[in-house]
């Protein structure tokens, strides 16, 4: 495929659409999370970096002044193409002309690659929307998009029951409010390196062992953990270390499952994550 950069510089922003590349994913996952809701219909965090190296995938970002203002991803399969995401940050006509400038590069893309239509999700209003009909995006008439979510891990993993684990619902992690500091680690340092170790060997990335949370007790340590196992879809199982003692190399083995996120109310070790 042709790769090539575009530089706009009308509607008083000078901006640069190109390609994605592996030095930007720290940027980009911070431009998604900054995004708000405008995008509603799109996919998750998680499965929005999936995309971005799917060889099926096409990602675009617009930077101006050093900063990253907007994002586009894409998927093509035969002739069809489709828009996930288009993520802007800069607000009224500067926002605009970035967005004429993702599509337009995109649907080149798109195009040179044997591609005829393109479809995109998106809220009945909003300014995504907006721009996409000004480019003559238009809605299908009596068509209605339908979604399920399919949890992670839909059965429970054997032996769970056996040391009283339990599969947390899914969408724990995205209510816990009033703790973005520390979430923001969380996803960047533990859950995107575990949930992709793809990308983590790619960006020589080493995927934790183990994490420690410290508090007195009522500061929500437990929470975060269930929140942490609901994010990754993994089980979730709570264990005090008077009962690794009591039972003996036996019980130790039950609770070492690779894919398992396990709680100790140590004050030692607050939580444990191994894969």
């Amino acid at each position: 495929m042709t790769r090539r950069a575009l530089h706009l510089s009308s509607l008083a922003v000078e901006a640069t659409i190109r390609d994605f590349r592996p030095e930007d994913l720290g940027r980009l996952i911070k431009l998604l999370e900054e995004s708000g809701g405008e995008e509603a219909y799109g996919p998750r965090l998680d499965q929005a970096v999936d995309l971005i190296s799917t060889d099926d995938g096409i990602t675009l970002v617009a930077e101006a002044g050093g900063d990253m203002v907007g994002a586009v991803l894409a998927t093509f399969r035969a002739t069809i193409g489709r828009i996930h995401r288009l993520v802007l940050m800069l607000g009224g006509q500067r926002e605009a002309g970035v967005a004429d400038g993702l599509l337009e590069e995109i649907e080149n893309r798109l195009a040179d690659i044997g591609v005829r239509t393109i479809n995109a999700s998106v809220k009945a209003e909003g300014s995504v929307r907006a721009h996409l009909e000004r480019r003559d995006y238009a809605a299908i008439e009596g068509a209605l998009q339908l979604r399920r979510e399919i949890p992670a891990s839909p059965t429970v993993p054997s032996g769970l029951a056996d040391v009283f684990g339990r599969i947390v619902r899914p969408g724990l992690w995205g209510e816990l409010k009033g703790l973005e500091d520390a979430k923001e680690i969380i996803e960047r340092r533990v859950i995107l390196p575990l949930a992709r170790p793809d990308l983590a060997v790619r960006h020589a990335v080493s995927p934790p062992k183990a994490i420690v949370l410290f508090g007195p007790p009522g500061t929500g340590k437990t929470t975060f953990a269930l929140g942490i196992a609901s994010r990754l879809g993994w089980p979730f199982v709570e264990i005090q270390p008077s009962e690794l003692r009591a039972r003996g190399p036996s019980t130790r083995h039950a609770y070492s499952h690779p894919r398992w996120t396990r709680f100790s109310t140590s004050a030692q070790r607050s939580c444990s994550s191994t894969r």
